[in-house]
């Protein structure tokens, strides 16, 4: 426990230190910017390409056509902001398609060298899926214009075409002006993407080193959860506290990852004491109370795998706590769009916290499942 608290202590620290210096940059690198939507449609004829063949199922198949499309971004558009995204989407093709692990991580050292200080909207690489795009970019970049057979813009829908921006229009704006305050390094992507591909490898030593790298280089991690901590409480803040698809947590971080992961290869090398150091430490940075339930709950698997049963139920506690504060919010929002008119109420509708309470059942249900279990012991 005392370990905990100092823990605690410590990553505080850090968090009232860095936040001032931080979202002061963050606005300052936002100030002149361009309303999200009207230059997401001003660039539609470069980044359209990153989506050719992008939501086909099989993805071997259109691989040749896709693979052209991501090189063109590159060769006619190397200066522009979708370059590295590009980039990274080929890389994670290499190895996921072209079953070529090794020369991806060479092509993955080498975007790090190429843009190291360019921001993405791709969010990792696995085996199975490849690199993958931010899921609320893509529920409303790809409709905001279309394209002639020329690749001019053919048709735009910019988010205030009918006069006015909706409820859901300013949460957009909201969630990605705060993603470009507060954005998501491509170098970090790159070498997170080099550690999942070294531990397909079986490397799990050289993953290791990687993600123990990208951590140590993020200081300022403690402002910008409290920075995103803030957003979220933004009245159009929602997408920051529930991120799409899923609005199962808040605004998701490279770096959360990558604690997660090597927490993950620390238990899988029996460095038992290592993996509960670092995720004390995970969850005294980004949810001490609870915000990221998923976070709580994962820390306290790994807290229960290695026999600490009262310091498991501490973090299945606060992760039951996160999730009916996520309930109360989600709950609000559906009466919000409800009395805009935006949702129906269902024929068996009791409340809407009754509807979110619903959506999280299973949630809260195994939870509470692990409480009781940690409490036998």
């Amino acid at each position: 426990m005392k370990r905990y608290i100092t823990f605690i202590i410590i990553c505080l620290s850090l968090f009232v230190l860095g936040s001032v210096s931080l979202l002061k940059c963050g606005e300052q690198n936002s100030a002149d910017s361009e309303r999200w939507d009207l230059r997401i449609i001003k660039e539609a004829p470069i980044w359209k390409y990153l989506l050719v063949n992008y939501f086909y199922a099989d993805r071997t198949i259109y691989w040749p056509e896709r693979k052209e499309a991501l090189k063109k971004v590159i060769e006619e558009f190397p200066d522009s902001r979708w370059a590295d995204d590009a980039a990274l989407l080929l890389a994670g093709g290499q190895a996921s398609i072209e079953d070529d692990i090794k020369g991806a991580i060479i092509v993955l050292k080498k975007i790090i060298q190429d843009y190291p200080s360019e921001n993405t909207i791709v969010t990792g690489w696995d085996l199975e899926k490849g690199c993958r795009i931010n899921e609320a970019w893509l529920m409303w970049a790809p409709d905001l214009a279309f394209l002639d057979q020329d690749r001019t813009i053919r048709a735009s829908y910019p988010f205030d075409r009918d006069g006015m921006i909706s409820i859901l229009e300013r949460e957009a704006l909201t969630y990605f002006d705060h993603i470009e305050k507060f954005p998501v390094p491509t170098k970090n992507v790159a070498q997170l993407g080099i550690a999942s591909m070294l531990q397909a490898l079986g490397d799990l030593s050289g993953a290791s080193s990687e993600l123990e790298d990208l951590i140590s280089g993020y200081s300022d991690l403690p402002a910008i959860n409290s920075a995103d901590r803030e957003a979220a409480n933004n009245p159009d803040g929602y997408l920051i506290a529930c991120e799409p698809p899923s609005d199962m947590t808040p605004v998701w971080r490279i770096q959360y990852a990558a604690y997660q992961s090597l927490i993950s290869l620390y238990q899988l090398q029996d460095k038992k004491d290592k993996a509960e150091k670092l995720a004390l430490e995970l969850v005294s940075i980004c949810s001490p109370d609870g915000w990221y339930w998923n976070i709580n709950r994962y820390v306290g698997d790994i807290h229960a795998a290695n026999g600490q049963w009262s310091m498991a139920a501490m973090q299945y506690d606060l992760a039951l706590q996160g999730l009916q504060k996520l309930v109360a919010k989600q709950a609000q929002r559906q009466e919000a769009l409800y009395q805009a008119g935006y949702v129906m109420k269902p024929g068996d509708f009791i409340s809407w916290k009754d509807q979110a309470l619903k959506f999280q059942e299973a949630n809260i249900v195994k939870l509470e499942e692990l409480l009781k279990e940690m409490r036998f012991h």
